[in-house]
């Protein structure tokens, strides 16, 4: 076509734009890919070409998509008159405007794909399949090898609440192997002193937090089971402990006996300048460097100050027993709000002497490599029952009770002796279980003659007086 013959095709198609036709005006030649669509053939986003290489514009794309019947691309018929054209057989026909509904809707001039252009090869569906076929087959294996571990040993579900002043070294290894042994279940624990202990469960009575109290001085169980803070239950061992060791009404019962002893740094007390009884703490060597526990939370420095009390009271000069304790008093650098500041501050030198109980010395000297030791005192030590008990109206029910006799089983009272130095208070544990040193300790002993019945009656409120006379003035 000349270039003649173009020019007169667009003047024809400017005119027809501009009387309001949105006709094609001139002959085209799509370019574009068509595929087929729910109403007809349609062309892709590719581009058409004028009869002079011209791009059409956006708009006229548009239009060429979608304006036009799905059976034809270019202009119809009557949008150019057949006497305009050189080359009447370039025009679509009106003919080509009647397809019938039966006849295939392509596009008469279109660039014709075959069908089997439109369809994927029969090996990419075979691929497709068997990636889904093999996603299900793993997914199934995976199921089924879930099931057999849980049908292989079901876990079982279940709180325990422990409060308890026994550390957390011993608490946390007591936590690791009842889980390990009961599949689910989680134990908690709450360290904190004895007194602190009574004091919660006291406050807690109306709605309990605790399942288990485990661990402090018979005397303070006495106290809880008078109470109704505990609840009765008799333990499978109960005819291997003394009498001392366990509760009336099977309210509690004995766990471990505890020494109580006087502590020094080893690095800054050596040889004769250690104190041998408790009257050499009042020696003035000592004033400003002893360091204990603060008597009102701690179970431990209660029992002490008790026996004291009681000593005096024996001899018929009870005051003579709150005379003690205001020079004792005298010479205390600090009473420190629990038991691992107290070890870290003797271990640090801030102080040089210390009351605590055998076990947690050893433990520290052990397990920290403080520069600990401990004497037994000459005229005698009180010689604690420490204690379990279940919380009445605790809610772990059948999990407490699987917790308390794992504690106090054979196997754990002599892991206790051996990691904790803690001396079992059943009789019917092999000595080939227990460690030297514990032989020792019962050996070296020499336990205070103390009424416990009398201990349990007067502590508390020999423990207020001293609050209020004796800790208060002073500080």
């Amino acid at each position: 076509m000349s270039d003649a013959e173009c020019g007169v095709r667009k003047a024809e198609y400017g005119a027809s734009k501009a009387e309001g036709g949105r006709q094609k005006a001139a002959v085209t030649h799509s370019v574009a890919r068509f595929f087929p669509g729910r109403n007809g053939w349609l062309p892709n986003r590719d581009f058409s070409v004028g009869c002079d290489g011209s791009f059409l514009e956006e708009d006229e794309r548009q239009r060429f998509r979608f304006g036009i019947p799905h059976s034809a691309i270019v202009t119809p018929h009557s949008a150019i008159p057949h006497s305009s054209l050189r080359h009447p057989s370039l025009v679509t026909p009106p003919s080509a405007y009647r397809t019938p509904h039966s006849a295939p809707r392509t596009p008469p001039f279109a660039f014709r794909l075959p069908p089997s252009a439109f369809r994927l090869p029969s090996s990419a569906f075979r691929f497709r399949r068997f990636a889904l076929r093999t996603r299900l087959v793993s997914c199934l294996i995976l199921l089924v090898f879930l099931h057999c571990i849980s049908c292989a040993r079901k876990p079982e579900t279940g709180r325990v609440v422990i409060y308890s002043p026994h550390g957390k070294e011993l608490l946390g290894e007591y936590e690791k192997l009842f889980e390990q042994k009961y599949l689910g279940t989680d134990v908690q624990w709450l360290d904190m002193g004895s007194q602190d202990v009574l004091d919660r469960l006291r406050s807690e009575k109306a709605n309990p937090q605790a399942d288990v109290w485990f661990g402090a001085p018979n005397t303070m169980f006495a106290e809880a089971a008078a109470a109704g803070l505990l609840e009765s239950y008799r333990p499978t061992w109960a005819e291997s402990v003394p009498p001392v060791a366990r509760g009336e009404n099977d309210s509690w019962y004995g766990t471990y006996f505890t020494p109580e002893v006087i502590a020094f740094n080893s690095n800054a007390v050596q040889g004769d300048a250690v104190p041998k009884d408790w009257d050499d703490l009042l020696q003035p060597r000592w004033k400003g460097r002893i360091i204990m526990r603060d008597p009102v939370a701690s179970g431990t420095i209660r029992t002490i100050f008790a026996a004291m009390l009681f000593r005096f009271q024996q001899q018929g000069e009870p005051e003579k027993g709150f005379d003690w304790l205001r020079r004792l008093d005298a010479h205390t650098k600090e009473y420190t709000a629990n038991s691992t500041l107290l070890f870290q501050k003797m271990a640090r030198g801030e102080a040089d002497i210390t009351l605590w109980n055998m076990p947690d010395m050893e433990l520290q000297r052990e397990f920290y490599h403080y520069p600990f030791d401990y004497v037994f005192p000459a005229s005698g030590t009180p010689y604690l029952t420490e204690g379990i008990a279940l919380v009445r109206g605790g809610k772990a029910g059948e999990w407490a009770r699987r917790y308390y006799e794992f504690v106090t089983s054979q196997e754990s009272l002599a892991l206790a002796a051996r990691k904790f130095y803690r001396i079992p208070a059943r009789k019917d544990i092999p000595a080939s279980q227990l460690p030297e040193r514990i032989w020792r300790a019962r050996d070296q002993v020499q336990p205070m003659d103390l009424d416990w019945k009398i201990l349990e009656q007067q502590t508390a409120g020999w423990m207020k007086r001293w609050e209020n006379e004796i800790k208060s003035s002073s500080r």
